[in-house]
């Protein structure tokens, strides 16, 4: 009996109702392209639907080879991430909270959701996007491949989507952040977009707006300053490891980086007292910041001697 009370219980839901955020809106819509869906294949549906959202012209065909295991007869979490990334979107996982998916509908970001429509040990999966809420009428609306927006009521939402985990998360341009994240989870979202081939172009855009909303955040300078010194950008790289090093003056990356970016530009020996600052912090990369000392010159900074008068 506990455990069916359990499954039935729809805390997250209650709560919100009891007490709405004062800047959550109490309904929001959102018009999202309709992608019909084949058999098994609502991640790919989903998937096109954020994406499309997010300024990519695709369709559920161009994503199924990416997302589709046809083992398992559905797509994996893990593999949704990934094949937005591919796409040179920014995807973030979004905290297990219907707050954090109300709120990003309200922005404008509709929101991929893992629902499991039957019992925890007979599941049924199935990836719906949520397009909006009515929080007066106590509804959400959701659109996945097999069926265009329509409403359903929260604390149906709610017990569906916990036997899913609560997992959900937002296909954005890299230009467009998540409106209920906090910076380290961005920031590791813009790392991830990052590491995919081709990705550093778009993660530099992602890294600028962190930047932006999150100026005292010291690991988005790092990211910028990386990925403009990869793409030739030696003043903005620079500059970003420097911004870097006045909010985080402990941090050896930050100074290693700025000496290399300075040596880059012909700064020797503003490049070398970095580098010496970075081996000073010492830590688990200390031999890589002395690396750097060696390679900038213990002359880097000798001063040339004066003409002999005659």
């Amino acid at each position: 009996m506990a455990l069916l009370l359990a499954a039935c219980a729809t805390p997250q839901v209650d709560t919100l109702l009891r007490q709405r955020p004062p800047d959550l809106p109490a309904a929001s819509r959102i018009e999202v392209r309709y992608f019909a869906q084949k058999d098994h294949q609502c991640g790919p549906a989903a998937l096109a639907m954020v994406l499309d959202a997010a300024g990519d012209s695709v369709t559920p065909a161009d994503l199924v080879g990416s997302v589709f295991v046809p083992a398992r007869e559905g797509s994996l979490p893990p593999e949704m991430l990934a094949a937005v990334r591919r796409r040179g979107r920014l995807a973030v996982e979004l905290d297990p909270d219907i707050g954090a998916v109300l709120t990003e509908v309200a922005a404008g970001n509709p929101v991929v959701v893992l629902q499991n429509l039957s019992l925890p040990i007979i599941p049924i999966w199935h990836y719906s996007v949520v397009v909006g809420y009515d929080l007066s009428r106590e509804d959400i609306f959701l659109q996945s491949g097999g069926q265009k927006a329509s409403s359903i009521p929260l604390r149906t939402f709610e017990r569906t989507w916990a036997r899913g985990q609560r997992w959900a998360m937002v296909a954005l341009a890299p230009d467009t952040l998540p409106a209920s994240q906090q910076p380290g989870q961005i920031f590791a979202a813009a790392a991830a977009l990052e590491r995919v081939a081709g990705g550093a172009l778009a993660a530099r855009r992602a890294y600028r707006v962190i930047t932006r909303k999150f100026p005292r955040y010291p690991q988005a300078w790092i990211g910028l300053g990386n990925t403009a010194y990869g793409q030739g950008d030696l003043q903005e790289s620079a500059d970003a490891f420097r911004q870097a090093t006045e909010l985080a003056p402990d941090n050896g990356d930050a100074w290693n980086n700025l000496a290399t970016a300075l040596a880059a530009l012909g700064q020797p020996c503003d490049a070398l007292s970095a580098a010496h600052k970075a081996v000073s912090i010492g830590g688990p990369h200390a031999a890589e910041y002395g690396q750097t000392a060696n390679e900038i010159g213990p002359s880097a900074c000798a001063q040339p001697a004066a003409a002999v008068q005659h």
